[in-house]
């Protein structure tokens, strides 16, 4: 059996994780099983003769970090007491940046806005 990958960014492009489809082929290179994995969702599906069989469950991290952009590597991650502290500092050295501040953290503008919210620093 094997295995063809296809990433899937969206129309737009912007999205921070891509849509991952993993198509299993037999010798005949005929298609046995596909796997679609999305940021919250997986969906596999297994072909047979008799009757297809379907499951839907909750992507497991590993699968997040295959799927996620690069330049996104802490998208979806918790702050830790340091992420702020990074975030202060660069907030203040930046003069406000958040893309720059979006870009050196590794997170999206939203969550930058989010965060600094937070903090007070902007309204």
């Amino acid at each position: 059996m094997n295995t063809e990958t296809i990433f899937y960014d969206g129309k737009d492009g912007k999205s921070v994780f891509r849509t991952k489809v993993d198509l299993h082929k037999g010798d005949d290179n005929c298609l046995q099983s596909f796997r679609v994995t999305m940021w919250d969702r997986t969906v596999e599906c297994v072909l047979s003769d008799d009757e297809p069989k379907i499951s839907v469950r909750m992507t497991v991290e590993t699968e997040k970090e295959e799927i996620r952009k690069k330049g996104y590597g802490n998208v979806g991650k918790s702050w830790s007491d340091k992420d702020i502290e990074d975030l202060t500092n660069l907030f203040n050295y930046t003069e406000g940046n958040i893309r720059l501040i979006s870009t050196e953290l590794e997170r999206t503008e939203r969550s930058i806005v989010f965060q600094l919210e937070k903090l007070g620093f902007v309204d």
